[in-house]
């Protein structure tokens, strides 16, 4: 009988703290789970007190780490904002566009959707805001009505219940396996053209027409999301678009305008998107690294251009190898670029005004949303741990557009708010009085993906009332490297 006592817990131990990572790493399965062993460990310790003629200290020790382990497991999977995310456990593609879904599935997936968000949002712990709940119980009665609903109408309907959050990390978004690309895109470029209209309208008509389709805090973000669903038929379906007889409006820097008229047959996969412009693309993003300088003597300019913000050990030394060649030669100013910047680690900004004279600084605060708990980090002062052999005495200067966004924003917030550089170009794409921090869900039926904040953020400066990040001088992101040049004379 002691033996059976003896395995019956370990083995109810071992499968309860075994679902946490096994849901995290391996298999996606709901929280309820975990009570089985908790259920078979509670009955096992109560059998144990009844039935066995073990120590009296065994019978009050076991029931107690049980407890313990039970506890464990509850917060694992209820507290847990990353249980059942896609953080490192792989995950298929989302079905294409245009699969057919019952009903029944297009109602369970977004009862999952409505779980995830009421589970680790910030802005749902005390319950669904109104607009939502309203526009979730408008979006479920539109698909009833339906005769078909397909991935894109959930898609869409989705999105206008996440649209009423103002929350540009909490969206919904689609891995297709294989989208199709306008061929045309990368020869317009090439010629000097940029998208002026589909259809007769402009990207600012076809924003507003849509806007309630996307997520974002500033709403130059919700306008380069749309942008970027202009290039595929399966973006144009999404803004409610038919690809079979659309026209494309082009315009170039002297303002010449070209007109055509496409079919759905121009828009080809990428595989042979890449075939048909070999003249026109380069292997540079393939081989160019996410973070690299250059340095211009004569103007005393050294450049950081930083396209994802990944804190590694590349960008470790990306920033000594700069700040070095910056001392040796004697620079006089250093311009981080963060245009098109859509961010990851903030630890990034840290990094670098480690190389900056500065004894501390402030940041952001934040409130973590851990399922029934919302845990505060109230430090809002940095203590700089300076690189004091190459600390940097001159100007600094970061370039900013509205895709710069999250962790980028980020950066030219801490420089902004400590006032250690100047900022020039467009506000950056996000709130700092926003959310962030998210976690990522696959929906079962359709695979449509869904990202979700999990926390509350409060700018470095309380005392700066403006919405976004504004820059200290402002212009088009496009013409920011120019107006740096003018600046530093």
């Amino acid at each position: 009988m002691k033996k059976l006592f003896i395995i019956g817990s370990a083995v109810s131990a071992f499968l309860l703290v075994g679902l946490v990572p096994l849901n995290m790493f391996v298999i996606k399965f709901p929280e309820w789970v975990i009570w089985i062993p908790a259920a078979m460990l509670a009955a096992v310790n109560i059998l144990r007190i009844i039935k066995s003629d073990e120590k009296r200290a065994v019978k009050i020790i076991a029931p107690i780490v049980s407890a313990i382990l039970i506890a464990a497991a509850w917060a694992g999977a209820y507290c847990n904002p990353y249980w059942s995310s896609t953080l490192v456990r792989p995950s298929d593609c989302t079905k294409d566009y245009d699969t057919v879904l019952t009903y029944s599935q297009a109602q369970d997936d977004m009862e999952e959707m409505l779980h995830w968000v009421k589970k680790d949002h910030p802005m749902f712990m005390d319950g669904c805001p109104q607009g939502f709940s309203a526009a979730y119980d408008e979006a479920l009665a539109r698909l009833e009505k339906d005769d078909e609903i397909t991935v894109n109408d959930l898609y869409r309907e989705m999105q206008t219940m996440l649209s009423t959050l103002s929350d540009g990390h909490t969206t919904a978004y689609v891995l297709y396996n294989e989208e199709h690309y306008l061929r045309t895109i990368a020869e317009r470029r090439a010629q000097g053209y940029t998208l002026d209209s589909i259809n007769g309208k402009s990207i600012t008509e076809l924003f507003e027409e849509n806007r309630g389709l996307f997520s974002f805090d500033a709403e130059s973000w919700g306008v380069e999301n749309l942008s970027g669903k202009l290039t595929s038929k399966e973006g144009l379906a999404f803004i409610g678009i038919d690809a079979e007889g659309v026209s494309y409006t082009w315009i170039n820097e002297s303002g010449e305008r070209l007109t055509e008229a496409y079919t759905s047959a121009d828009f080809v996969t990428y595989a042979e998107y890449v075939k048909y412009n070999e003249a026109y693309m380069t292997n540079e993003s393939e081989t160019k690294s996410f973070a690299s300088y250059k340095i211009d003597k004569d103007k005393s300019l050294a450049i950081l251009t930083l396209t994802e913000c990944n804190y590694n050990d590349e960008y470790i030394a990306c920033l000594r190898d700069m700040f070095t060649e910056v001392k040796a030669q004697g620079i006089n100013n250093v311009a981080v670029d963060l245009r098109g910047n859509g961010g990851g680690d903030s630890r990034v900004a840290n990094e670098f005004i480690r190389y900056l004279e500065v004894d501390s600084y402030k940041v952001d605060t934040t409130e973590q949303r851990l399922g029934v708990f919302m845990v505060s980090q109230d430090d809002a002062v940095m203590e700089n741990e300076k690189y004091a052999e190459l600390t940097f005495l001159g100007d600094v200067y970061l370039l900013t557009d509205a895709t710069s966004f999250s962790s980028a924003m980020l950066f030219a917030q801490y420089i902004k708010d400590n006032g250690l550089g100047t900022i020039i170009g467009e506000p950056p794409g996000n709130d700092p009085n926003g959310y962030g921090d998210i976690a990522t869900f696959r929906l079962d039926n359709s695979g449509i993906y869904l990202s979700v904040s999990t926390k509350k953020f409060l700018r470095a400066s309380g005392e700066v009332i403006d919405r976004l990040v504004m820059p200290d001088i402002e212009c088009d992101g496009d013409d920011a490297m120019n107006v740096l040049g003018e600046t530093i004379g």
